[in-house]
């Protein structure tokens, strides 16, 4: 996926419980907004690579995410604490064990509740 807006591409959808999307491009995205909002099922997210930026209400009311995958290899931005708006259950990030410090002390990273950040060598899918 390419362009420059993909808001609302995978919101609402019914009963979906992991949404895999590493076979998009996001490199040119730079305001994903309100991408899985109101996932209400969705309890699993593996973003591309290819994120760059995180945005408003992102994962907003996805009241049943307790997983996401960062798997880019530079940190994610995370340009609005309201991306997880809605989606208050604990959640585990797992991002690249190199960066797990630099997500901890980030802005707005650090700003999110109920959030744990863990390195990719510790995820199990």
């Amino acid at each position: 996926m390419s362009g420059s807006s993909i808001d609302y591409s995978f919101g609402s959808i019914i009963a979906v419980h992991e949404l895999d999307l590493t076979g998009f491009n996001f490199s040119s995205i730079t305001a994903p907004n309100y991408v899985c909002r109101y996932d209400y099922s969705l309890e699993k997210c593996v973003l591309p690579a290819s994120l760059k930026y995180i945005a408003q209400y992102f994962f907003g009311d996805c009241t049943n995410l307790k997983t996401v995958v960062l798997p880019s290899t530079t940190l994610v931005t995370l340009t609005n604490t309201n991306a997880f708006s809605g989606a208050n259950r604990a959640k585990t990030i797992y991002v690249p064990d190199n960066l797990v410090a630099s997500y901890k002390a980030a802005n707005n990273w650090k700003s999110l509740s109920n959030v744990t950040f863990a390195g990719l060598s510790t995820y199990t899918g």
